[in-house]
């Protein structure tokens, strides 16, 4: 492994470590797994460019995706405390 693929393992795993507690326990290990396995295929196939789009979908997408969740969690609170 060369010194730009790990300059972007170690930017995935900052990004990683910044997403919730709660969220770490249930997906941290998933998820370091994937970047650990994931950025050295994507920077031999794709160079930066595939390495930077992972970590949007890390910067960007995973939150809205952690953010809906916690809106459809916080939609059934609010049904159920009606009722």
């Amino acid at each position: 492994m060369d010194f730009s693929c790990s300059v972007c393992q170690a930017l995935y795993r900052r990004l990683a470590s910044a997403y919730p507690h709660e969220f770490r326990m249930l997906y941290g290990e998933d998820m370091d797994r994937m970047g650990e396995d994931a950025i050295p295929e994507i920077w031999r196939r794709y160079g930066v460019r595939g390495v930077i789009r992972l970590l949007a979908d890390v910067a960007l997408r995973l939150p809205a995706m952690y953010l809906a969740e916690v809106r459809q969690d916080l939609a059934y609170a609010w049904r159920t405390l009606a009722k």
